[in-house]
């Protein structure tokens, strides 16, 4: 339904149906779950009804940035690709997905 918009203190999508979220959050060590259990645990949200995934908490240790780099520039490749993995799934399966950036 394209790029989600406020007006009048609601989300509406472009279409102008009123966008309405039920969501899910995952956060840190469980984003990096093997690919057939994010597979599965996707394929769990959409099932119990829900059409949002938020991702979180990644940014922190145990997540995506190399903390043995000499800035917070530099991710580890496996657990970018974790990530990565995530939001393919969610997609495929018809979930938006919302980003928390800058949490730790």
């Amino acid at each position: 339904r394209g790029f989600v918009e406020s007006r009048n203190g609601h989300f509406y999508f472009q279409d102008g149906t009123r966008a309405r979220f039920w969501g899910i959050n995952v956060a840190n060590t469980s984003l990096q779950e093997s690919e057939a259990d994010i597979a599965a645990m996707i394929q769990n949200f959409r099932a119990a009804g829900f059409n949002l995934v938020r991702l979180h908490h990644f940014d922190e240790r145990g997540g995506i940035i190399d903390l043995d780099a000499p800035d917070s520039r530099r991710f580890l490749p496996e657990r970018l690709k974790k990530l990565d993995y995530w939001i393919y799934k969610a997609r495929e399966a018809g979930l938006y997905v919302y980003l928390d950036l800058l949490d730790y």
